[in-house]
């Protein structure tokens, strides 16, 4: 989604630009497949969202408090794991099974079935290397990406790669993107482009930068971390 706007704002004239940046929608959106199976231990994907057509609803962070699991009798409270900046994982409470929504308070976000199964955690991620690049804009000014080339490729079930910052106090998530199982290549993260205004606390690494990266499944589960990288400076 982020990329889509970007590409849109590049082609579009300076002035025309101007206008589309007027009153971007910014919230959130449900990543996770509607109608989808999730094992024990799995949850909704949430992520934030700049929406230009008003199609973007909740928080700007994702992290949305009062939406609640519905049994069709009950509400239940989720617990929300931040996975990284604006992507969260909406998880039932202990002991729920069979179907369930997600409601807001005005309308269902999500429908899924918990089936109990117990699901293998991805293995980590193989990262031959993450180089960031300087984009020039049309309109002047510049954005950041990463880009990340695997050893392997992503394994079946994944949906997004977290990016995370080596710090001493631990592996600190600063990014996420969204990228499909098989893919060997793919961007890890990037920053705002002038129409855009990002995700509340999300960081683009530099380079020199050490990070590790984990996949997320779409169980809304991370696998475990990959070794540590130093980002590489492109273009």
């Amino acid at each position: 989604m982020r990329a889509a706007l970007a590409v849109m704002a590049i082609l579009v004239a300076p002035d025309v630009a101007s206008a589309i940046c007027a009153a971007p929608w910014v919230g959130s959106a449900v990543l996770t497949i509607d109608g989808a199976k999730l094992a024990a231990d799995g949850g909704v994907l949430v992520m934030a969202s700049v929406s230009f057509e008003g199609t973007a609803f909740g928080a700007a962070n994702a992290k949305n408090p009062s939406w609640r699991f519905s049994d069709g009798t009950k509400l239940h409270e989720p617990t929300l794991v931040l996975l990284a900046p604006g992507l969260v994982a909406y998880r039932p409470p202990a002991g729920a099974a069979g179907a369930l929504t997600l409601v807001d308070g005005r309308a269902t976000r999500a429908t899924i079935t918990l089936t109990g199964d117990t699901v293998t955690t991805l293995a980590a991620p193989e990262p031959a290397q993450l180089v960031v690049n300087t984009i020039p804009m049309r309109w002047g000014g510049s954005v950041l990406k990463v880009d990340a080339t695997f050893k392997s490729a992503a394994p079946e079930g994944t949906v997004a790669v977290v990016v995370y910052g080596v710090t001493k106090k631990g592996n600190v998530a600063r990014s996420w993107m969204q990228i499909s199982a098989g893919s060997l290549t793919g961007p890890v993260a990037g920053s705002s482009g002038r129409c855009n205004p990002g995700v509340p606390g999300e960081i683009v690494s530099k380079a020199g930068d050490k990070v590790v990266l984990a996949w997320v499944d779409s169980h809304g589960r991370l696998s475990n971390f990959s070794k540590p990288v130093t980002v590489k400076k492109g273009k």
